[in-house]
């Protein structure tokens, strides 16, 4: 019930992007959970759209919220909550400086 209220109130989660890592957590001010961390030199994004179809960022057609997928290898990181659109593209240089 504890973890519930925490995450309703200030959960969020967390992605950490630097060269050739990528660092994912979710985040309830307390505790932090689902820590994950992919370091390679050859990491891959990818934007989902709600039906887990890739969708690219220059598309007409943006979904106004998406997915976002980082693998490399067998490795994956997906969130589970979608974000808005504007907000990706708007970062979409610092997610290009990454792959």
């Amino acid at each position: 019930m504890l973890r519930l209220f925490l995450w309703n109130s200030y959960g969020r989660e967390v992605i950490v992007l630097t060269k050739g890592q990528v660092e994912y957590f979710c985040d309830y001010k307390l505790f932090k959970l689902n820590k994950k961390k992919i370091v390679s030199d050859d990491i891959e994004i990818v934007f989902l759209n709600e039906e887990k179809s890739s969708v690219s960022l220059d598309s007409p057609e943006l979904p106004p919220d998406v997915f976002i997928l980082i693998k490399s290898g067998k490795e994956t990181i997906t969130t589970h909550f979608a974000i808005p659109s504007f907000q990706v593209k708007s970062n979409a240089s610092i997610f290009n400086n990454l792959t």
